[in-house]
């Protein structure tokens, strides 16, 4: 279980001094759904997302993004992340809270501090936090990498269970979020129909083509003048 810092709690009862207009109807410069949500209402489908990834049967290992929203002011984020643990599995030497760029929590502020709990199979806790505001920037929250133990036809949805972001109240955006999905296998055109259909392709990436252009390339675009 992961336990949140006294000096979360301390930011949260000071950031709601910065906020004493919420609750006036009105969504000013300095409000956002963030700081204050009876004003200023969530109006995008996902503030976070994963997208789903499909991958050679071939390969050892995935990156995995957890795309979110880019923002601002934020004093913690807490979140939750599933997976199946007998089809991917969390590679200890990328793993959380390592100097690897490519399993960083993306963020502004080098003062942000997070911790996780990964001692469950097929289960990630996690709190971002920090005595200063942070943003999210360039749409990532974070990146994971992934072991792949599964063969071809698995998969393994990622569900985002929890996901809570904090300014001066805490805002679950569980609602707003997508989850993804890691699929193994050959990806190509399954289609015998198709010029360009594979006969090792075990997942349809709807990349078939069915007319070959003056140059007799399958899809292409040359035209005769």
């Amino acid at each position: 279980m992961i336990k949140i810092p006294h000096i979360y709690i301390i930011i949260l009862l000071v950031s709601n001094i910065f906020s004493q207009d919420c609750g006036n109807d009105i969504c000013d410069s300095m409000e956002t759904y963030i700081n204050c949500i009876e004003d200023c209402p969530i109006t995008v489908e996902n503030l976070v997302w994963i997208d789903d990834i499909s991958v050679h049967i071939d390969d050892e290992d995935v990156i995995v993004t957890i795309n979110m929203e880019n923002l601002e002011n934020l004093f913690a984020i807490i979140f939750k992340i599933e997976f199946d643990p007998s089809v991917l599995e969390l590679d200890s030497a990328c793993g959380w809270g390592t100097d690897n760029s490519s399993c960083a929590i993306s963020n502004q502020s080098n003062s942000a501090t997070y911790m996780t709990n990964t001692s469950t199979p097929g289960e990630i806790l996690g709190i971002l936090f920090s005595g200063m505001e942070f943003s999210i920037i360039n749409n990532e929250f974070a990146t994971i990498k992934f072991n792949i133990l599964g063969s071809s036809g698995d998969h393994s949805e990622i569900i985002i269970n929890e996901f809570i972001i904090s300014q001066s109240d805490d805002i679950s955006v569980i609602d707003y979020s997508q989850n993804g999905m890691v699929t193994i296998g050959n990806s190509g055109c399954m289609d015998s129909n198709a010029c360009n259909y594979s006969s090792e392709a075990t997942l349809d990436d709807n990349s078939c083509e069915y007319e070959y252009d003056c140059l007799g390339e399958c899809g292409g675009n040359a035209i005769e003048d």
